[in-house]
């Protein structure tokens, strides 16, 4: 996709926000900021690409001592997430680029999202920046809990405000994988109005990539991110993994397991065998 191609989606895609937002507003419960669309890359290709979701943003630490950030106010607030990465992400010197997304600025989803491209022969890249222009990413919940920001994955009624801006998202873009998380993906309502709106696309439900699930819930993995640490030694994937931000490296190659579990068993695409892509 050119970069007149991707303004043209962010556009569109904020136009139906917007539309969508005049309609219902911002919840009562939430921090009263405009939802944002997720950071597409340049070079995402609908029906070919991925779409990265993470759960919500925390607007809590973004937003200390009632002075907000600039992005935060329209018209950047619809497009954050790209405001963030052009202003802090693409120049620093940081391994992984700042994007306001927490487990893609520490790198955690870029490294899943980067396993996922090996294993079902999607775009890839060896650097990160080069490698988010493939992808689009954002948080599946469009508003944050004021004033603390707490998780709300489990409360399907706050989930609910953010499903149309979600069905937007996955009719325009058309994503050929979705990583989402899994807490999400276990209310059906929502599963069938996300597959209804993108009814090709095939989707990952996973925990959240974080340092308490790698290394307390997935312990039973431990061995065979150990074997797939050695099999993905041809790739940027190992390298990626050393840099990873507060995590110990060989428990964080245990979200890797689970990620090819959920893979062999939820994703039609035609998968490759680690390592094993040229």
């Amino acid at each position: 996709m050119s970069r007149n191609q991707t303004m043209t989606f962010q556009d569109d895609l904020i136009a139906r926000f917007q539309k969508v937002c005049a309609r219902d507003g911002i919840p009562e419960w939430a921090w009263q900021f405009k939802p944002s669309v997720p950071l597409i890359g340049a070079r995402y290709q609908p029906g070919r690409s991925l779409l990265v979701y993470a759960s919500a943003e925390n607007l809590k630490k973004s937003n200390t001592g009632g002075k907000e950030a600039p992005r935060f106010s329209p018209p950047s607030a619809w497009n954050r997430y790209r405001k963030k990465y052009e202003q802090h992400g693409r120049g620093s010197k940081d391994f992984f680029p700042k994007v306001g997304i927490a487990p893609v600025n520490d790198g955690a989803l870029l490294a899943a999202a980067l396993y996922i491209a090996e294993r079902l022969g999607l775009p890839t890249c060896g650097r990160p920046r080069a490698f988010l222009e493939t992808l689009a990413v954002g948080n599946w919940c469009k508003f944050s809990i004021y004033p603390s920001s707490t998780d709300y994955v489990d409360a399907l009624v706050k989930l609910e405000c953010s499903l149309p801006y979600v069905e937007a998202e996955l009719s325009l873009l058309k994503p050929r994988v979705v990583h989402l998380p899994h807490r999400v993906w276990k209310h059906p309502s929502l599963r069938k109005c996300m597959q209804q709106a993108a009814p090709t696309t095939s989707f990952l439900p996973l925990p959240q990539f974080q340092p308490t699930v790698v290394n307390c819930h997935l312990d039973a993995y431990h061995r065979r991110g150990q074997a797939l640490c050695a099999q993905m030694g041809g790739t940027a994937l190992p390298e990626w993994m050393q840099h990873l931000r507060c995590y110990k490296t060989e428990n964080a190659w245990r979200y890797m397991a689970k990620l090819e579990s959920v893979i062999s068993v939820s994703s039609p695409v035609r998968s490759v065998a680690p390592g094993s892509r040229q």
